[in-house]
């Protein structure tokens, strides 16, 4: 039978050897109990019941099993974040191409969806994709240097932009609009063939 010492033995060992999510950690401690109760009723002493006990849950060791846990936990969280990401580009775009619709139709509100529509797209959707795109990259490792994102993001905030104020036929539209094609022409498409052309390299090699 197993003593509040022993079991304190148990749930010290399982935070000395790295396991930091406490859900995780109180559900080993039950399993390593019933494994090392077990083992007692069958004559070995608490040392041994611990040993066999610790290699037939865990023969890795804990911390494997803990890195296991949180890349499940992280993926879940990637995985909500994009699907809520990309609700909301598909709920701006498409107040965005109603406002549109309405201002060839001469409708009213039509340039109030196209300035939530916007709105939402430029200052919610981007930001929010580049940063999950950062993350989703950096969980599996390829993960580029941040400036990288950020300068992907400022030239799709700037292209977002530039349609809504050419849109709108507001102030400084054709500014923004000779600023749009600059950069897609010198920046964006050169960074954009060359990391495809990386891309089909690594794949040839």
């Amino acid at each position: 039978m197993l003593t509040d010492q022993h079991i304190d033995f148990v749930a010290a060992e399982i935070e000395a050897r790295g396991v930091t999510q406490p859900d995780l950690a109180e559900s080993l401690l039950d399993h390593f109990c019933c494994a090392i109760e077990f083992e007692m009723e069958h004559g070995l002493s608490f040392d041994d019941a611990w040993r066999k006990a610790y290699l037939q849950v865990c023969p890795d060791g804990l911390k494997e099993i803990n890195r296991e846990v949180q890349h499940i936990i992280t993926h879940q969280k990637h995985h909500t974040m994009k699907k809520f990401v990309f609700i909301l580009g598909f709920l701006s775009a498409f107040v965005f191409a109603v406002g549109y619709f309405f201002k060839i139709l001469h409708w009213p509100t039509a340039n109030i969806n196209m300035t939530i529509g916007s709105a939402l797209f430029s200052l919610g959707f981007v930001p929010m994709y580049f940063l999950l795109k950062y993350r989703i990259d950096q969980s599996q490792g390829t993960a580029k240097p941040k400036f990288n994102y950020l300068l992907d993001f400022g030239l799709a905030l700037i292209i977002c932009l530039g349609v809504f104020f050419k849109v709108l036929d507001l102030p400084g539209a054709n500014i923004i609009f000779f600023a749009n094609c600059f950069l897609f022409t010198l920046v964006f498409l050169p960074k954009a063939f060359l990391g495809w052309y990386k891309r089909v390299g690594e794949v040839k090699a």
